[in-house]
C-alpha cells in the first residue's frame, strides 16, 4: 500500500469520498463502486495478498472474467471491470478521471444551450441532473453540426425525428432521459421566441409504466432474530445495534441514519428531529427508551473520541463518518449471519423500513399515523404497503352471489351452446 493510504479500507474511503465530493456522483453510484471494491478485498484475502496495487486489480479481473471480450460480457460485468479500474487509477495517481468527456457548447446553438443550462441551474437541481442535461444536449448539438444546422431557425420536425432515430432504443433509461431533456429544451426555445413553432409538441411523452413490485418485508420474529444476532460486547456491535434499531423501530432510511448528527437528538424531549436526506422534509420521531439506552451505551463505550458532528463513525482510524452504503451493507451481512431466508426478498436497510410499515398495518394503525412515522408527505405514498396487508384485504372481500338454476335451464341449453 502506498504511503498515502494506511490500509485498503482507507483507500476505499478516500476513493468513495472523491467520487462523491469531486465528481458529484450519486450515493447509489458510490455504493455500487464500494460493493465491487469489497469483492476485491475478499479476493485479496483468498489469495493471501496483504497490499493492494494495480496488478492486484488486474489479477481480480483476470480471475473473474478470464480472456472474455467486451461483447461476451454483460453490462453488469463491464461495470465491475470499470469500477476496479477506477480504484486502480485512484491508487496510482490519486485522482479519478471522469468517464464522460467534457462538453463544449460552440456556435450560436451552443450559446442557446448554455443559456438553457443556466436557467436549469437556477431551479436548484442536483448537480447530477445538470450533468445529464449537458450530456444529452451535447449529443443533440453534435447531431445538428453533422447535419449542417448552424442556426436554431433552421431546425425542423424532420431534424428532430431523425435525431430520435439515432438514440439506442434498447437502452430504455438513456432513451427516456434524452427525449425528456430534448422536449424541455425545445419548449424553452419556443417560449423564448427563438423559433416560431413549439417543436416539443411533436415528441410523444415517454410513458413507460412498469408494475410496482411488492415491498420486501419481514415478520416481527424475523426482525427480533436479526437484532439478537448482533454481538453487543464489541465496539462495532454496539454501534451496529443502534443503527439497526433506528431502521427497524422507527423506520429511518440508511441515508438519515448515516447522516444523524448530535444536533438531531433532543434528550430532554426524548425526540429525534431531522430533515430527511431524500425529501428534505422535517421529521420528528420519539427517541424510544430501547434506542436511547443503546445510544448511550455506544457513545460511552464504543464511539471514538472525535469532534465530528456525526453520531456514527468508523470504529478504526481515520474515524470518519459512515455513509449510507455502510449501513445497508451492515444490515445485509446481519441477515446472512442470522440465517434468515431472504429468497425473493430484498434484505437491505430499506427492507426494515418496509417491515415496520407492514407490521403497523397489521396492528390496525391508520395510514396518516404510518405516514407521519415514515416521513411521507402524502398518505398516497403509504398506500404502497396496502397491497401486502392480506388480513385487511380479506375483510373487504365480497361473497360471490349464487347463480339461479333458471340460468342453466333457459332456452338454448348450457351457456347458450345451442
Amino acid at each position: 500500500m502506498q504511503q498515502k493510504f494506511k490500509s485498503f479500507e482507507d483507500l476505499i474511503t478516500q476513493a468513495s469520498d472523491y467520487l462523491r465530493n469531486k465528481l458529484s456522483k450519486r450515493e447509489r453510484t458510490v455504493y455500487y463502486h464500494v460493493l465491487v471494491w469489497q469483492r476485491i478485498k475478499k479476493y485479496m484475502f483468498s489469495q493471501k495478498i496483504q497490499h493492494f496495487s494495480s496488478s492486484v486489480g488486474k489479477g481480480f479481473i483476470q480471475m473473474r472474467f478470464g480472456n472474455k471480450t467486451r461483447k461476451e460480457l454483460t453490462r453488469n460485468q463491464l461495470n465491475i471491470i470499470h469500477f476496479t479500474k477506477v480504484l486502480c487509477q485512484f491508487f496510482d495517481i490519486g485522482t479519478i478521471m471522469p468517464r464522460r468527456k467534457a462538453v463544449f457548447f460552440e456556435g450560436s446553438i451552443g450559446q442557446i444551450m448554455t443559456e438553457y443550462i443556466s436557467c436549469k441551474m437556477t431551479q436548484r437541481l442536483k448537480q447530477h441532473t445538470i450533468e445529464c442535461h449537458k450530456q444529452t444536449l451535447y449529443r443533440f448539438l453534435v447531431f445538428l453540426n453533422k447535419a449542417g444546422i448552424v442556426s436554431i431557425k433552421s431546425l425542423t420536425q424532420a431534424h428532430i425525428v431523425n435525431y430520435i432515430k439515432t438514440i439506442d432504443a434498447s437502452r430504455i433509461g438513456l432513451s427516456r432521459i434524452c427525449i425528456t431533456n430534448l422536449r424541455g429544451f425545445l419548449n424553452y426555445i419556443f417560449i423564448q421566441h427563438y423559433i416560431d413553432f413549439d417543436l416539443s409538441q411533436i415528441i410523444p411523452k415517454f410513458n413507460r409504466r412498469s408494475a410496482q413490485q411488492l415491498p420486501s418485508f419481514y415478520s416481527k420474529s424475523e426482525i427480533q432474530q436479526l437484532i439478537n444476532t448482533i454481538n453487543r460486547g464489541t465496539k462495532v456491535g454496539k454501534r451496529d445495534y443502534v443503527m439497526l434499531l433506528l431502521a427497524a423501530r422507527v423506520g429511518l432510511r440508511a441515508s438519515d441514519i448515516a447522516g444523524l448528527k448530535f444536533e438531531n437528538l433532543d434528550w430532554e424531549k426524548c425526540t429525534i428531529k431531522l430533515h430527511q436526506f431524500k425529501t428534505g422534509r422535517l421529521l420528528e420521531l420519539p427517541l424510544l427508551s430501547e434506542i436511547g439506552n443503546a445510544l448511550i451505551d455506544y457513545l460511552k463505550y464504543s464511539r471514538p473520541q472525535s469532534d465530528d458532528p456525526y453520531v456514527f463513525l468508523l470504529c478504526r482510524k481515520p474515524y470518519s463518518r459512515l455513509y449510507p452504503y455502510s449501513v445497508s451493507q451492515m444490515v445485509q451481512s446481519l441477515f446472512l449471519k442470522a440465517g434468515i431466508n431472504t429468497e425473493n426478498r430484498k434484505h437491505g436497510a430499506h427492507a426494515l423500513r418496509h417491515s415496520l410499515a407492514v407490521n403497523m398495518l397489521e396492528k390496525g394503525t391508520t395510514l396518516p399515523v404510518i405516514s407521519e412515522v415514515l416521513g411521507h408527505e402524502y398518505t398516497s405514498s403509504t398506500e404502497y404497503y396496502l397491497r401486502v396487508d392480506t388480513k385487511s384485504m380479506r375483510q373487504c372481500a365480497l361473497e360471490v352471489p349464487s347463480v339461479s338454476i333458471d340460468f342453466y335451464n333457459q332456452q338454448g341449453g348450457l351457456f347458450y351452446a345451442y
